[in-house]
């Protein structure tokens, strides 16, 4: 090995490969993030509790409910409450003061998140590693003590999907980590005979909290670079309308559907509605529920729960019959958003347009990017839109903006 490792890591040769143990982090102020979980978690249990106790009779003596009949639903809600109070608790405990190790192995690689004797554990194939990313905020210490808490380092599949290995060191550990990482990977999975032709050091890269996932080129739908001048082919099921006009031109996005505007959250959405209808059904059906604080503290419960379905299932609507129009006229461009809320107008001049193309949204949906089309200012915030079109859609109305305004691509 070429390459040197802190002394606060530990490196231990196995039988079939290495294992890295990092320190406890060091994530200050950041640490008090695990209060809330915890109670949270705390409170989830203690509403478990409270059926179970009442259905087991070991709490008739301070109720006074002697006699009630044995209600399975109540039993089977308690043990769920109880179940799910334990995850805050789990990952609180985690963040308190825990430590990762990291074991690579001939066939797999294993990251464990430790805490005393809570575990968490993830496997990942070998064979599906690409590289291996270091992120790091882009907050500087004077502007955060703990600039480490924010750093993490992570491994990047084939398929594109980002896996956490560790998180809360400082990013000149984590860059030296990696770099060991990738030539122990090079060592087991190349081997020796190939060691000359693959270069470690390719395999590892440094990102930005913020920073696009995708280079800063003009990009096809399937992520390749193209010339900027080149308009790429609208695909031949998008019900996207391109009208010229001696003014300019205008391009007309109709809704495209719940499906397929949602992505996913849709389904989602139906799921927790249906469970939630039948959960409250059957919780106020049993008629175990009295009048007063009881009837208070599950209301309460229940509202938070139906909040997360309704906002969700809105929003997958909303996504689902937004609409757009992006009129070129002159040397100017209109942007006209219509969802089930509200209507919004952008007016931009060109002088104003440093660049178009199709980029990261910020969001991801497992582990993969939502690109949206970006129209960076020379004065005044990036604007994103049109998240709900496919990356080739994307990439066709950029070129066609680039080449109707004369802006570049960057």
């Amino acid at each position: 090995m070429t390459s040197h490792l802190p002394s606060a890591i530990q490196c231990i040769q196995t039988p079939n490969g290495v294992l890295y143990e990092l320190p406890r982090r060091q994530i200050g102020c950041l640490r008090f993030l695990a209060l809330p979980m915890i109670l949270v978690g705390i409170v989830f249990i203690g509403a478990g509790l409270y059926p179970l106790l009442i259905e087991s009779g070991l709490a008739d003596w301070a109720l006074r409910r002697t006699g009630k009949p044995f209600s399975p639903f109540h039993l089977l809600l308690g043990l769920a409450f109880v179940g799910v109070g334990t995850f805050p608790i789990y990952f609180g405990w985690l963040l308190a003061g825990g430590y990762s190790t990291i074991e690579l192995q001939d066939d797999r690689l294993i990251a464990t998140q430790r805490h005393g004797l809570v575990r968490w554990r993830r496997t990942i194939p070998v064979s599906a590693i690409k590289r291996f990313q270091v992120k790091s905020s882009d907050i500087s210490e004077s502007q955060l003590a703990v600039d480490s808490a924010l750093s993490a380092l992570n491994v990047v599949l084939a398929d594109g999907k980002l896996k956490n290995l560790a998180w809360g060191y400082p990013k000149t550990m984590l860059k030296a980590l990696a770099t060991h990482l990738a030539e122990e990977y090079v060592h087991l999975y190349y081997g020796a005979p190939l060691l000359d032709q693959v270069d470690p050091a390719a395999m590892v890269e440094e990102r930005t909290l913020g920073q696009n996932r995708l280079p800063e080129t003009a990009l096809d739908g399937d992520g390749t670079d193209h010339d900027e001048n080149t308009i790429p082919p609208l695909p031949a099921e998008s019900t996207i309308r391109l009208e010229e006009h001696d003014a300019g031109l205008t391009i007309t996005i109709p809704p495209v559907g719940i499906r397929k505007g949602a992505k996913g959250l849709f389904g989602f959405a139906i799921f927790w509605n249906v469970f939630m209808a039948v959960f409250t059904a059957l919780w106020f059906g049993s008629g175990g529920i009295k009048a007063g604080w009881e009837l208070v503290i599950i209301s309460g419960f229940l509202l938070v729960f139906w909040s997360v379905g309704i906002g969700t299932l809105l929003s997958s609507i909303n996504a689902g019959r937004r609409q757009a129009i992006l009129d070129v006229v002159g040397d100017t461009l209109l942007i006209t958003e219509r969802n089930l809320f509200k209507t919004r107008q952008t007016e931009i001049p060109r002088d104003n347009i440093q660049s178009i193309r199709m980029g990261p949204s910020g969001t991801e949906i497992n582990d993969t990017p939502i690109m949206n089309l970006q129209i960076r200012l020379k004065k005044g915030k990036k604007i994103g839109v049109l998240s709900q079109l496919t990356n080739d859609e994307l990439a066709w109305i950029a070129a066609i903006l680039r080449h109707a305004l004369k802006v570049p691509a960057r």
